[in-house]
């Protein structure tokens, strides 16, 4: 039996990867022998035959999941005592070219100002195939008809190969391509706005801080505020997030919509004063800053459950007794000090006695007839 063999990745299920072969020199019925995997086989992508000892492919196969398989290869007799023998086979699984190169994003956007010099870096564009040898060597290529930028088939550097002019071209559509050493691709979409030159910085309306009160069981996502700025000769604006956010707010880049992006929890954190700046995208880009002070505001929690004063009640009631007669009356109370978490309701759980009996919010009555 050979130490290790090699399987395709794409093999179709069932498909034969070594046919072992045992010999008992024993005869009749403890003679015979049965094969196993008896580790190694985890997540169950291979199966042997207990009469033939065929190990074939039982499951779908990815060496980018997993590239190696380490079996435990057993046969037994049916002697008594009975008697066993184990070998090991490494399984390595050979590479198809079944993964085309990704993009770490599939679109990218830049400003660029109209007099970047030649050659200026715009971005260095990745694409990863996670394939073996050349299936897995990305090259690039521009799709798009340009003498304005080059791209370079090795690094993915896209750069600028000519003098740029707002008035003329203000805005470039570019269309990357990956493709790998199988001839799998994939496209990436770049945006690039050539942008005039730039005097005039963000303003925003207030110079003083804002403050907006929030309660902290405001819900993940909800828009706590939106803090915009003008700018006379830049219509578009980027906004961030400087400092002060905790990770707990998020900020539209282009809206300025400040968000909230985790829980609040006031015990943990009453106040945020918040830094958020308004970048433009003249030449050089110019910004300001202003600040959000969020007040977190305290919100009573429904820390206690219910309790009834007594754990077992018992009632009794006349079969003829008329409908609605009251069986029993039941009180619970809360420990919470907020009126709407210390409210009490009550319902009958389970089957039984359901059509026979109702409870209102006081008292069990006698629904029809027993």
């Amino acid at each position: 039996m050979p130490l290790e063999v090699r399987v395709r990745e794409n093999s179709d299920l069932g498909s034969v990867v070594l046919q072992l072969e045992a010999h008992d020199e024993d005869v009749g019925y403890p003679g015979h022998l049965l094969y196993a995997i008896s580790w190694g086989n985890e997540d169950s992508v291979f199966t042997i035959d207990m009469e033939t000892g065929a190990l074939s492919v039982a499951g779908l196969l990815d060496r980018e999941r997993v590239a190696r398989y380490n079996l435990n290869l057993t046969v037994y007799d049916l002697g008594s005592p009975q008697r066993s023998a184990s070998r090991q086979l490494a399984v390595t699984l050979v590479d198809e070219n079944d993964n085309a190169p990704k993009f770490d994003k599939p679109a990218y956007s830049f400003f660029l100002p109209e007099n970047v010099a030649n050659g200026t870096s715009v971005y260095e564009l990745r694409a990863h195939d996670p394939d073996e040898g050349s299936n897995g060597v990305v090259t690039y290529s521009l799709a798009t008809d340009t003498k304005d930028f080059r791209l370079d088939p090795v690094n993915g550097r896209l750069s600028v190969a000519w003098p740029l002019d707002h008035e003329s071209h203000d805005v470039y559509e570019l269309r990357v391509v990956a493709t790998d050493g199988g001839a799998r691709s994939a496209h990436a979409y770049v945006t690039i706005q050539v942008a005039n030159m730039n005097d005039c910085p963000p303003v925003f309306p207030s110079e003083r801080s804002t403050a907006v009160r929030v309660p902290e069981d405001l819900p993940v996502g909800a828009l706590v505020t939106l803090v915009t700025a003008h700018d006379p000769d830049s219509p578009r604006l980027r906004y961030s997030l400087l400092s002060g956010h905790g990770g707990i707010f998020e900020l539209d880049e282009d809206t300025a919509a400040l968000r909230l992006a985790t829980s609040l929890d006031y015990e943990t954190r009453p106040a945020y004063n918040i830094t958020i700046r308004a970048t433009d995208d003249g030449t050089p880009p110019l910004s300001a800053n202003t600040h959000v002070i969020v007040q977190v505001v305290d919100v009573d929690e429904n820390v206690h459950a219910p309790v009834f004063m007594k754990d077992v009640e018992e009632a009794e009631v006349l079969e003829s007794a008329a409908p609605h007669t009251l069986v029993a009356t039941f009180s619970a109370v809360d420990g919470d000090t907020n009126q709407a978490d210390s409210a009490i309701s009550y319902s009958l759980v389970g089957p039984e006695g359901r059509g026979v009996f109702y409870i209102d919010q006081k008292a069990v009555r006698k629904h029809r007839p027993i």
